[in-house]
């Protein structure tokens, strides 16, 4: 050690210092800039020639021992420290002290977004006044009176809420209060306490060990390296012996990033400082989805923007309003995308009510489910029993036997159809059975049915008794469906009854038809009368049904009583008001010397008129004249032979042609515009050709099957 220092004097003696003879005193040979005293250690000054600068030298450390210790720093002692680095610059790949995401991005990274109103966070410069939204409101204004010390008042300005204001102090009041002293006022506070006296027993005052020894005792004695207490100012570096010896002084390039080294002064140790945009969330060097997003990806947080983790329209409708299920059906979503939001884009969302399908119901017929009538992808249907009523077990009128199986069959139907997709729009006619025993007619003014009696007799019945004993069959069944579904059914899911009686008796002389007077024949008088049963409102223990329609679908005869068919026909359909629509069948798919009647019904539904088949002129109306409300549509007719009988296929799309008007075009024409009907047989036992008729009708309509999904 002593060897160091005897080296160094040599050198400073050479180098910094020249001797004066005359004087015998130092003469600084460098400039006053780099002269000792200049409080830096520099060029080639020591602890021993310049203690100013480099201060004292002791055993353990001093500016040249070639170790940079914890008092010195690069620029209090460059040689131990290394040579202060250049003022940092922007692009270095690393964020200084006086850089920030601002005035340096590359380095920094990309500032947060502002805060902004309506986020969900009361951040920036955010306030309740400024954003209520995400600060919330205000709390009111202090108001004198409102029972609260608050805001700015005193018991001066509001004495209800602050209470009475003390009175003014006074010496001699009795209280030490106010700005009174034991000096000021003694009568209220009391003598002073005397001054604090060395020798009076008491260390206080400014009384210390040193200035007092009697009262405060003696002090302690110095603390001296050595004595094995490190106490005082001493150190591991001031003094070992007593402290112990000091932790080796972290080192940068020493592979261990500890004291104070950090990414930004030891990227040896510390490794590269976490820069945001490097495709690296660098959690250990604080990079979080709020502070680098671009690295560490959007937090997962309601009002990110995202819809994710769970979040709903319900529990985050600001992320979740944009995406299929949202219950919102966007401008680019549609029904077949989307059936969960876009019900409202479905053709038949609201109802089609110039759309229907004729469904066999009940007994020996194969029953659909819901899921098949939602592939029909319609609304209307009409449900057709195309049975006779004894078939029923129907007894006398006013007897307990009242159609209970059929009526069963019709509500469980019912109820079926409208708990499908879009039930609330699901609507139905109710079919009657059909009238078969009107056909046995023998002899002119009687016509042999058979009634349920308990003998089973057989009875002879005029035609006025036939149809009579019919209104009462028919009246009573409306009445046991009325019961059966509730006003609130009925009311808003049967459209109307359907009447299944596909023709009018008129070939005996009882049944002529006058064309001025059609209600002599009885059938048509039957008709009447049911009707108007229908149409008039129904109330029983307080309870209101609405009135319905009435729907009849008669087919044009073939040869036989061509001219009295046909103009029974016209007489309910042109000149009466009794049906509120009549769907005529074509019956070209079944017969095909029918063809030119599809010319005739075409026309028919266009002009809302019965044509006369008995001419070659498609416009000819029977009667001359349209004269009821009567609308006219359109029966199209398939059955589950379609798909193996070629020759009734063909005839089938060649009424599909004329109706979409590909053929016999008529200038206006527009199937839209019209009411139409499908009767498509049975339900077949092969649910593939089930699919298959369904594709038939929804193709000709236009429509696509409902989605469970978009059930309500």
């Amino acid at each position: 050690m002593m060897k160091k220092h005897a080296y160094f004097t040599a050198i400073l003696a050479l180098s910094l210092f020249t001797f004066s003879c005359e004087d015998s005193t130092l003469q600084y040979s460098d400039s006053p800039s780099d002269a000792c005293g200049n409080n830096t250690c520099e060029n080639d000054e020591t602890c021993e020639s310049c203690p100013k600068d480099c201060g004292s030298c002791n055993e353990n450390s001093w500016c040249g021992d070639g170790t940079c210790d914890s008092d010195e720093s690069c620029k209090s002692c460059e040689k131990d420290c290394k040579k202060c680095p250049e003022t940092p610059s922007c692009g270095d790949g690393t964020c200084s002290d006086d850089e920030s995401c601002k005035s340096c991005e590359k380095d920094c990274g990309k500032c947060a977004e502002s805060a902004s109103c309506g986020d969900g966070t009361c951040n920036g410069d955010e306030t309740c006044e400024s954003c209520e939204k995400d600060c919330g409101k205000c709390a009111e204004s202090a108001s004198c009176g409102d029972g609260t010390w608050s805001g700015d008042e005193t018991c001066e300005s509001c004495e209800k809420d602050c209470g009475k204001c003390a009175e003014t102090t006074s010496c001699g009041d009795g209280s030490c209060n106010g700005d009174e002293t034991c000096e000021s006022c003694e009568k209220d506070c009391g003598k002073c306490a005397e001054t604090a006296s060395c020798g009076d027993g008491s260390c206080n005052g400014d009384e210390s060990c040193e200035s007092c020894e009697k009262d405060c005792g003696k002090c302690a004695e110095s603390a001296s390296c050595g004595d094995g207490s490190c106490n005082g100012d001493e150190t591991c570096k001031s003094c070992e012996k007593d402290c112990g010896k000091c932790a080796e002084t972290a080192s940068c390039g020493d592979g261990s990033c500890n004291g104070d080294e950090t990414c930004k002064s030891c990227e040896k140790d510390c490794g590269k400082c976490a820069v945001c945009g490097n495709n690296s969330c660098e959690d250990k060097d604080g990079e979080t989805c709020k502070s680098c997003p671009v690295d560490c990806g959007r937090c997962e947080e309601c009002g990110d923007s995202i819809c994710n983790n769970g979040e709903t329209f319900n529990t985050c409708p600001q992320d979740c309003n944009n995406y299929c299920g949202d219950k919102i059906c966007q401008d680019t979503e549609t029904y077949e995308k989307c059936p969960k939001d876009c019900l409202s884009k479905h053709p038949c969302a609201n109802g089609c009510p110039n759309k229907a399908v004729f469904l066999y119901t009940g007994t020996p017929y194969l029953p659909y489910d819901s899921d098949e009538i939602d592939d029909f992808g319609l609304t209307h249907f009409v449900l057709c029993p195309a049975v006779d009523y004894r078939t029923w077990g129907y007894g006398e009128p006013n007897t307990d036997h009242r159609f209970p199986t059929l009526v069963k069959i019709m509500t469980d139907t019912l109820n079926m159809i409208i708990s499908s997709t879009n039930g609330e729009n699901k609507k139905v006619w109710i079919g009657t059975p059909m009238m078969q025993c009107g056909y046995e007619i023998k002899e002119a003014g009687s016509a042999k049915c058979y009634k349920s009696d308990p003998e089973n007799a057989k009875k002879l019945y005029s035609a006025e008794e036939f149809f009579e004993l019919h209104y009462q069959m028919y009246t009573q069944y409306i009445d046991d469906l009325r019961t059966a579904l509730g006003p609130e059914k009925w009311n808003k899911h049967v459209v109307g009854i359907y009447i299944h009686s596909e023709s009018i008796h008129s070939e005996d002389i009882n049944y002529k038809i006058d064309i001025k007077d059609p209600l002599k024949n009885p059938h048509i008088k039957l008709f009447n009368k049911l009707s108007q049963y229908i149409h008039k409102p129904y109330t029983k223990d307080g309870k209101t049904w609405n009135a319905v329609k009435f729907l009849w679908s008669p087919f044009y005869p073939l040869s036989y009583a061509v001219p009295d068919k046909v103009l029974a026909m016209g007489a309910v359909t042109n000149v009466l008001d009794i049906f509120d629509d009549v769907i005529i069948q074509v019956g070209y798919y079944e017969n095909g010397s029918k063809y030119n009647y599809m010319n005739h019904v075409k026309y028919g539904t266009y002009k809302n008129a019965l044509m006369d088949i008995q001419k070659s002129d498609p416009t000819v109306i029977v009667g001359g004249s349209k004269k009821s409300k009567t609308r006219i549509g359109v029966q199209m007719e398939f059955s589950n032979e379609i798909h193996q009988n070629s020759e009734k296929k063909a005839r089938y799309y060649e009424t599909e042609k004329c109706f979409n008007n590909e053929t016999h075009k008529i200038n206006g024409y527009n199937k839209e515009n019209y009411l139409f009907s499908y009767y498509m047989d049975q339900r077949p036992s092969d649910k593939k050709i089930l699919s298959k008729n369904q594709e038939i009708v929804r193709k000709f309509f236009g429509v696509i099957p409902f989605s469970k999904e978009s059930k309500q």
